[in-house]
């Protein structure tokens, strides 16, 4: 077993964790009578960061050399992505009567958790992978911390419908520059 294959399984786990959250509240977040597309869309975007950033691991299975604080920049990511999956699903979602109140209670702690895991990105890309600090890939992560904060501090459902469609057609354009090799990132 390689040193990345070792690391990988703890990212993984958490990783799961999320994703097993997100799924288990699906069902009552699109439930007819309570569902706000804007929050069931947080939860599918959610969701696909999960299943994308396990998949972009692999990227860092190549010449890293691992040492802790490498390794505490990877685990974040996850981390962070497991912290936005309870804030989007609680522990029962059965007892949430509102999506749309629950979200609107939660937004400012989603988009800043949001924001901390696109930093957690852009960091684990400069000082682990290696990219330079100018990359093609630095200029998405500001336009997506700047949405972010957008998100924390607006209350209109215009405006955050407006940014979970931007969002999502930013992290389209992000996996299609990664879904066939996750070793794209490293260009």
């Amino acid at each position: 077993m390689t040193l990345f294959e070792y690391l990988s399984v703890l990212v993984s786990i958490v990783l799961s964790f999320g994703i097993v959250r997100l799924l288990d509240g699906v069902p009552f977040a699109l439930a007819r009578e309570r569902r706000y597309m804007i929050h069931g869309a947080w939860v599918g975007l959610t969701l696909w960061l999960h299943v994308h950033v396990w998949w972009v691991l692999w990227s860092y299975s190549g010449s890293v050399a691992w040492n802790y604080p490498r390794f505490l920049i990877v685990l974040a990511d996850p981390l962070l992505l497991y912290s936005l999956a309870i804030t989007l699903v609680p522990r029962d979602p059965a007892t949430v009567e509102s999506w749309r109140d629950r979200f609107y209670e939660l937004r400012v702690r989603f988009f800043l958790v949001l924001a901390s895991w696109m930093f957690v990105v852009a960091l684990a890309n400069w000082l682990v992978l290696e990219q330079p600090l100018l990359s093609r890939f630095r200029l998405g992560h500001v336009a997506f911390i700047g949405l972010c904060l957008v998100g924390a501090l607006s209350r209109r459902p215009r405006v955050q419908g407006v940014l979970v469609f931007v969002t999502a057609a930013m992290v389209v354009l992000f996996v299609s520059s990664t879904f066939f090799e996750p070793a794209a990132l490293l260009r």
